[in-house]
């Protein structure tokens, strides 16, 4: 495997490529980096590799081109041991993959020897795989404005927090999805935990009690903002949901502007009652829209409607309050909800959530 970071005019093709992504609208960035792996058809795969996030840069995405032979490429979580979190392509002369970016600390790739019928194929007998990406520029102590971990490798460029942990904190806002969470036992006495949701709370109503959360806490550190949003809002949107792209949009922009430190994330809607069929269809609406908005804003976004459902996609009853008009979590679901973000606020890896990935 080589890295070609310099003396690009030495290799006019990959030269050509790598401008021709920039230039590139689903792009858009500016890789300068591009490493090449060669494999022979007589060569075993690779196995999974994890990205060195210190030298990558957290707002760039990375793009993966396949010239000749055939090869699978798979990509899962970090600590995943099961199918579930595989994501398998098959790579075709001249496929592109484009990984959005965020990925890198939490997913790991691989490319799988080639199958019998791949290498009975006519044509090249190798695989080239190149890896595009935009590297960090190195940064001394004197001159960086973020700490070289991890988990700051998504941040933007920012000034370095304060190292008083008793400042730090992880925000949980929104409407009454959240208002049974307890933040001493989401904490476990290792991270503090602070619930300001409200039950019946629009979008609008989130962000205002975010400002006014700032407000009379200028001083703490946000690490992780959790975000439970939309169910009060479809309730009124009988013909479209499309203009609630606005008010997320909106909440997206405030939320990093006020907690500039923070990883922010989202859940989607939890499914609701039948009583009301234009809302169940506003429910699979708005969940798409969720997730395009997270996608275009860097947010990320948390499937919690799946562990809700049962086999026939319906509402599991087990989870919910008895009255089937009601929407809200019984102590079961509760507590299977807790679990979700006890697993986000202590291990974020061990989280299977979308890596949105696009493949042309």
């Amino acid at each position: 495997r080589v890295a070609i970071t310099a003396g690009l005019s030495d290799f006019p093709s990959i030269t050509n490529m790598m401008n021709h992504l920039k230039e590139t609208k689903t792009v858009a960035t500016q890789v300068n980096t591009c490493f090449v792996t060669c494999m022979s058809h007589t060569q075993k795969g690779t196995s999974f590799k994890q990205e060195d996030v210190s030298k990558v840069c957290p707002d760039s995405p990375t793009c993966l081109i396949s010239l000749g032979a055939p090869r699978k490429v798979e990509f899962t979580t970090k600590t995943g041991n099961s199918n579930d979190d595989l994501l398998s392509y098959d790579m075709k002369n001249g496929s592109l993959v484009t990984i959005k970016p965020g990925y890198q600390p939490y997913f790991k790739h691989r490319a799988l020897s080639p199958t019998e019928k791949e290498d009975a194929n006519p044509g090249p007998r190798c695989t080239y795989l190149l890896y595009f990406r935009e590297l960090a520029p190195a940064r001394t102590p004197e001159n960086s404005p973020v700490h070289s971990t991890s988990r700051n490798s998504l941040m933007h460029s920012l000034p370095s927090p304060s190292n008083d942990s008793g400042s730090r904190i992880v925000l949980f806002a929104g409407d009454s999805h959240f208002t049974r969470l307890k933040p001493n036992l989401l904490g476990k006495n290792k991270f503090r935990v602070h619930n300001i949701s409200k039950g019946g709370s629009r979008i609008s109503d989130t962000k205002t009690s975010l400002e006014k959360f700032r407000e009379d806490n200028s001083d703490v550190i946000v690490q992780k903002l959790f975000l439970s949003v939309g169910t009060n809002d479809i309730r009124y949107c009988r013909y479209s949901i499309d203009h609630l792209s606005k008010h997320l949009k909106l909440l997206f922009l405030r939320a990093k502007n006020l907690f500039p430190h923070a990883h922010i994330f989202i859940q989607n809607l939890l499914p609701l009652p039948v009583n009301n069929p234009y809302v169940m269809h506003n429910v699979n609406s708005f969940n798409r829209l969720l997730m395009k908005m997270c996608e275009a804003n860097k947010v990320f976004f948390i499937d919690v409607l799946s562990k809700f459902i049962n086999r026939d996609g319906l509402r599991d009853a087990e989870f919910f309050a008895p009255n089937r008009f009601n929407c809200h979590l019984n102590r079961r679901g509760t507590g299977q909800l807790a679990r979700i973000y006890i697993t986000l606020i202590h291990n974020l890896s061990k989280f299977s959530f979308n890596p949105l990935v696009r493949i042309t």
